[in-house]
């Protein structure tokens, strides 16, 4: 692996990083120390496949002995670098290098081999005179930049303009209120125009995407935002796009007979969604963005996580293991075998999810 490496000395980035003697960055500080953890045990993996529930308990125990490990996050200052579709490049000698932490694949799963090439070879470029640029390759979605993001706003000194690539209305509305919260300026770009920062920080990532987050970051999450008491239960659905529970009017008898209150993210402010989740004792909702805001439940909360079958992603569980959650998943019937399966909607068995419902509430 190529690149310009800027968390090395302090803690390495991945298993390819080699020691950065540049001279580019003024200045080096801890953020977070690195972190570790195991996976905790689920609860209850319930499905409606016999095959699946084979494989899917299989899979869950080959990975329960796994110590989940992240790095040290580090903020660095630096002169004169550029932002570019959600990238950092750093001018060093007359050269423009593409910086290290840019390089995971989630990232480079969206570029060329010659983004180098491409970023030299832009001709306008946006002056900023100073700031602090907050991305990752999931910024343009809430529930990464909720777990990936949000936790590196604590390295904010004494700049006062926090940078963000523009990535719509919706996103850039959450980043607006979370910024203005912690008494910063917050300026957006726009992804395909270089804007050249002249006084430039930056935190190198709080996870290693899309699994392994950093638990004091998370901590620091949960004790600047999360506010009330935690007493209610509330279900959380997807009311658009991918991953809808298509007989979920079936479900809400036996959620009003459980005592749970139904909360749709997507139609709520940022601190909406805050106090929801911080108020909540049990939560139980369909895998997707809405449900990174269990970040803002207590240690020790109730989450259940509802999931197409064959979609055997980790994310959510790793999510709960850091948090220090309890973590169980329903998994319904798939309604079309030919989508993948995380882009699939849901079909639940009333009668099999009373009966995951019922032993949900008495972990």
């Amino acid at each position: 692996m190529t690149g310009h490496i800027v968390s090395a000395d302090i803690g390495i980035y991945g298993p390819h990083a080699e020691l950065s003697q540049s001279k580019a960055f003024a200045r080096k500080s801890l953020l977070y120390g690195g972190s570790s953890y195991f996976r905790c045990s689920p609860q209850m993996l319930v499905t409606e496949n016999d095959a699946f529930q084979k494989e899917i308990e299989r899979v869950t125990s080959d990975r329960l002995s796994d110590l989940q490990v992240n790095p040290p996050s580090v903020v660095v200052t630096a002169p004169n670098a550029i932002i570019w579709h959600n990238q950092v490049f750093i001018e060093e000698d007359g050269n423009l290098k593409h910086l290290h932490e840019f390089q995971r694949p989630t990232d480079l799963r969206l570029w060329s081999p010659d983004v180098v090439r491409l970023a030299r070879a832009m001709p306008h470029v946006i002056e900023i005179d100073k700031g602090y640029f907050v991305g990752t390759a999931g910024s343009q979605n809430y529930g990464h930049f909720i777990a990936d993001d949000l936790g590196r706003l604590k390295g904010v000194e004494n700049l006062g303009v926090v940078i963000f690539t523009s990535f719509g209305d919706s996103i850039d509305a959450v980043k607006t209120d979370v910024a203005r919260s912690l008494g910063l300026v917050p300026r957006f770009i726009q992804p395909e125009i270089p804007a050249r920062v002249h006084d430039f920080q930056y935190a190198t990532p709080i996870s290693i995407q899309p699994h392994i987050h950093n638990r004091e970051a998370i901590k620091w999450v949960y004790d600047r935002f999360s506010c009330g008491t935690p007493t209610k239960r509330i279900f959380v659905p997807r009311l658009s796009g991918r991953r809808q529970i298509v007989n979920q009017e079936d479900l809400y008898p036996l959620l009003d007979k459980h005592g749970f209150e139904t909360f749709d993210p997507a139609s709520a402010t940022f601190f909406q969604q805050v106090r929801a989740f911080s108020e909540a004792k049990i939560v139980l909702g369909v895998m997707g963005a809405g449900m990174g805001n269990t970040i803002f439940c207590q240690p020790g909360t109730n989450v259940g996580y509802i999931s197409p079958e064959w979609w055997a992603d980790v994310y959510y569980w790793e999510l709960a293991s850091a948090c220090d959650h309890h973590y169980s998943v329903y998994f319904g019937r798939r309604t079309d075998p030919v989508k993948p399966s995380h882009e699939d909607d849901i079909v639940v068995d009333p009668k099999k999810f009373e009966g995951f419902l019922t032993r949900l509430l008495m972990i």
